[in-house]
């Protein structure tokens, strides 16, 4: 079964006071934003231009990034050695981040811009191998995601900011070993996330630069 990439355009009842901090949903538009040949796409992040990221499965079974603008769907990954991918974010630079599997199985954060696709720096100091993702980027050109030790539990997960492609900083190093996720950044450059504790659900907010105990 067919299941395409939907977008929906909501209209906001008007009148309601400023105060009130609510929007009433009146009507939605929903459009389909078709996928790459394959039967299923799924969409993670829209820009103010509308523009829109995601993930869409091609003709041959394989998932792989894309963006979308102007009633066509790109595939971010077309000119790389990815046997997957997929993007996650998306800035007002038409800037896409996400993910991209190389054929030995080592996932790789990217940087998507005007057509071309560059692999971010993940090297540990150490020469550990790394795997890499990136979730969302701002206007400026930060890029938050995560790095991880290839044969390891997650444990040794780090939530990371890249300033450039190659310069990148690690969020976070709890105090008990615990690993830790970011999933979303700011203009301002702050970013949001969690640690884990093995014994209890989830019980940090991860806010970089400052962190904030829950």
């Amino acid at each position: 079964m067919r299941v395409p990439c939907l977008l929906a355009t909501l209209l906001l009842a008007a009148g309601v006071p400023a105060t009130a901090q609510r929007l009433i949903v009146t009507d939605a538009t929903v459009t389909d934003l078709g996928t790459l040949g394959g039967p299923n796409s799924w969409a993670y992040d829209i820009n103010v231009h509308g523009n829109i990221v995601g993930a869409a499965q091609a003709a041959d079974g394989t998932t792989r990034g894309f963006y979308y603008s102007a009633g066509t769907m790109y595939d971010v990954s077309y000119s790389s050695n990815c046997s997957w991918s997929e993007a996650r974010g998306i800035n007002y630079h038409n800037q896409v981040v996400g993910t991209c599997g190389k054929l030995n199985d080592v996932q790789h954060a990217f940087r998507w811009a005007n057509g071309v696709m560059s692999l971010l720096n993940h090297a540990d100091p150490n020469g550990w191998p790394i795997r890499s993702s990136a979730v969302a980027t701002t206007d400026s050109g930060l890029i938050l995601g995560s790095r991880k030790f290839v044969d390891d539990s997650n444990m040794n997960h780090f939530a990371t900011v890249w300033v450039t492609n190659d310069q990148f900083i690690q969020l976070r190093q709890s105090p008990y070993g615990w690993p830790n996720w970011a999933n979303d950044i700011n203009q301002s450059g702050v970013a949001v996330g969690y640690d884990k504790d093995w014994e209890r659900p989830p019980r940090w907010r991860l806010q970089w630069p400052n962190v904030i105990e829950e």
